[in-house]
């Protein structure tokens, strides 16, 4: 599954949740910095059999902080969700 969210990062294949568009605002984490934790970030968790969809817990040093991130992968269409 995370190479499938890499893959549909780097084609633009993504759709940042409402939720997650309001947490990222909150917390002062930009997008690139939600797609760098994925790309280039550890895996702290890998929820493979997760329902209604799977779900990898990524964490990355963005700006001297440490952000965590989980994302998950919905068919054809890429959701990416911050904590």
């Amino acid at each position: 599954m995370l190479e499938e969210l890499k893959s549909a990062i780097i084609k633009g294949r993504i759709n940042i949740t409402d939720h997650a568009d309001e947490e990222l605002a909150y917390d002062e984490i930009l997008d690139e910095d939600l797609f760098h934790s994925v790309l280039y970030g550890e895996v702290i968790e890998d929820y493979a059999n997760d329902k209604p969809f799977p779900v990898v817990s990524c964490m990355a040093e963005i700006k001297k902080e440490d952000i965590y991130t989980a994302s998950g992968h919905i068919r054809m269409n890429t959701t990416l969700q911050s904590p």
